[in-house]
């Protein structure tokens, strides 16, 4: 990693010099916004069936992720009829990733229940699936996957009544 100029000494190396109290002094301000060029992000994952003696992704889709080696568009489902703009499960989804020049890419899909409903951009990576508006239910009532169109792999998921993918698979955007 090389330092950006007017940022001095490169992140890794400032991180790297500090010790527990200072580090947890930094983080705060971090998560204040008061570091530039610097963010937190939140990455967790689970994965209920990993084989016996196995080494596996740690991701709600199971097995290991296929990366696509080019930006694709993804199809969005649910594995409910109820997952639709006006079901009583999710209503649309929020589609946050990483593009092929590694731009942040964000975009709302209305879902629309078992049907494909194809996004607008082109992802490298889909680094997380965030639930918008529910029906009744609150939540969705089917597994919602986003699955490149292309390649035909599944790129991320959010399991029945999560709301929220969980998928410890991450690309750091550019700048």
């Amino acid at each position: 990693m090389t330092s950006k100029p007017g940022f001095g000494q490169n992140i890794v190396d400032q991180v790297a010099q500090l010790d527990a109290a200072a580090l947890e002094e930094y983080m705060i301000e971090v998560a204040l916004g008061n570091k530039p060029g610097v963010s937190t992000v939140i990455i967790r994952g689970h994965n209920t069936d990993i084989d016996a003696g196995q080494e596996e992704d740690v991701w709600e889709g199971g097995g290991d992720l296929a990366y696509l080696a080019t930006a694709g568009r993804m199809n969005i489902s649910s594995t409910d009829a109820n997952d639709t703009a006006a079901g009583s499960g999710l209503q649309d989804v929020f589609v946050f990733g990483v593009g092929d020049n590694g731009s942040a890419l964000m975009e709302p899909i209305v879902l629309n229940g078992l049907a494909n409903v194809l996004t607008v951009n082109s992802y490298l990576r889909v680094n997380i699936l965030i639930g918008g508006g529910a029906g009744s239910s609150g939540w969705n009532e089917g597994v919602i996957t986003a699955i490149a169109q292309s390649a035909a792999s599944v790129q991320c998921t959010i399991d029945i009544t999560e709301s929220l993918s969980q998928n410890s698979q991450y690309t750091v955007v550019l700048g």
